[in-house]
């Protein structure tokens, strides 16, 4: 399944308009007492699953998103360490946890 780069919020905005309207002509038919809670369930269970597919298919370009976005506010996000030198030499386990951190930081 290929992804779009941008989320269509558009498609969003008009499932949730068309979901009211729904709900209004809902409430303005006739309908007997009984029905109402069926109604009223099955109209909440299409208006979520509606709006979890959305995000379902626009998964990844949300995160891509979110991702941009967190890159933004926070441009270096990089802790500096200012610890004075080490009198103490690295035993070899900590050298080989530091090099093996090194090579999986993270970008």
């Amino acid at each position: 399944m290929k992804h779009r780069k941008k989320p269509a919020y558009w498609q969003l905005y008009v499932f949730t308009l068309l979901m009211c309207i729904i709900l209004l002509l809902l409430m303005w038919a006739q309908f007997p007492q009984g029905w109402y809670t069926i109604i009223d369930d099955t109209w909440a269970v299409l208006d979520l699953a509606g709006m979890g597919g959305w995000c379902w298919i626009y998964w990844e370009a949300l995160r891509e998103e979110d991702r941009q976005s967190r890159k933004k506010r926070h441009p270096q996000r990089q802790i500096a360490i200012t610890s004075p030198e080490r009198t103490i030499p690295l035993t070899p386990v900590q050298k080989h946890f530091l090099e093996v951190m090194d090579k999986n930081k993270r970008t």
